[in-house]
């Protein structure tokens, strides 16, 4: 079983012929190159508005209206993350909140940090809801706040608020990550759990977990998620707070009896990404791991996926 504490991954060594030493020196190099991981776009020059105060395209027509689904939800936590109630179901969750894609009561585009608690939006995107807990949803297209409300209209959530935050599932709690990707019937989306992290805690104290890649047979841990592409696929990857930076390495893996382990014949490699806001943007292909390593505030986590073909 190869595991990993956060003083091995930063120390780059030589002697990496072995798979587990192979692998320990692609994840390193993650842990450590962050300055040549994901760049980041340049800034596109600014559009006029409409009278709504929405940008217009550069024909001078207004954008298109977003297409969807169409939720309406309760803002009940704001900080780090903004956290969501559906007014339906009454199921609490992260939203991805898309770059330019937040507006207020008159259409006018506003950042995250002007949210309230009380506010009622309706929340546009593909459906596709994680299975974490709270959710996570990643695919929002839009967010429009519909009724101002007032921080009193969420205190019939506070029981909520209180159970998430005694579970640390809150602000300062270790960020969770999710891929998003489209095949050729559907878009897909799967929830990175950290495999690996040290992290610093709102009272101060330290928390770390090594990182687990492989079962004791040297086979990647069936742990880790998928992705199931026939070909080279963009996907973004979406963290839950904003990143700093972001590196993404790749390894090619070898079909064994028991699963998929990484081909020991086969060189690792740095991935080009591109990263925007809370978003790191990618090529992935089939039959690879991918070890994903973000730096935060607050501290380092790793994610992994693995990339695989399409169940016959």
């Amino acid at each position: 079983m190869i595991t990993f504490s956060f003083k091995q991954l930063r120390q780059v060594r030589s002697g990496c012929n072995s798979v587990a030493g192979r692998l320990a020196c692609a994840v390193a190099l993650v842990a450590v190159a962050m300055a040549a991981g994901c760049s980041s776009p340049e800034v596109p020059e600014a559009q006029p508005a409409t009278e709504q105060g929405q940008p217009m395209s550069r024909d001078g027509a207004a954008p298109e209206e977003h297409v969807g689904e169409t939720s309406r939800a309760m803002v009940i936590a704001v900080g780090e993350q903004v956290l969501l109630v559906n007014t339906e179901t009454q199921a609490p969750y992260y939203p991805t909140i898309p770059e330019g894609g937040l507006t207020d009561v008159e259409g006018r585009p506003i950042s995250p940090d002007q949210l309230a608690v009380g506010n009622v939006v309706e929340v546009t995107g593909n459906g596709i809801m994680l299975e974490s807990y709270p959710g996570q949803y990643p695919g929002v297209t839009a967010i429009r706040v519909v009724e101002q409300g007032k921080p009193e209209d969420a205190q019939k959530y506070q029981a909520l608020i209180d159970e998430l935050a005694a579970s640390g599932a809150t602000e300062g709690a270790v960020p969770f990550a999710s891929a998003a990707y489209r095949t050729e019937t559907a878009d897909a989306s799967l929830l990175l759990e950290p495999a690996g992290y040290t992290w610093e805690m709102p009272d101060g104290t330290v928390d770390s977990q090594e990182l687990n890649l492989t079962e004791a047979d040297g086979s990647v841990t069936t742990s880790l998620n998928d992705a199931r592409i026939s070909d080279k696929t963009d996907v973004t990857v979406m963290f839950d707070v904003p990143a700093q930076g972001v590196a993404v390495t790749r390894m090619p893996l070898a079909a064994t009896a028991s699963g998929h382990a990484v081909d020991a014949t086969a060189a690792e490699e740095a991935v080009e990404c591109l990263l925007s806001g809370s978003d790191a943007a990618f090529s992935i292909q089939p039959d690879s791991l991918y070890v994903v390593s973000a730096n935060f505030e607050a501290g380092q986590v790793i994610y992994a996926f693995v990339a695989l073909p399409p169940r016959s």
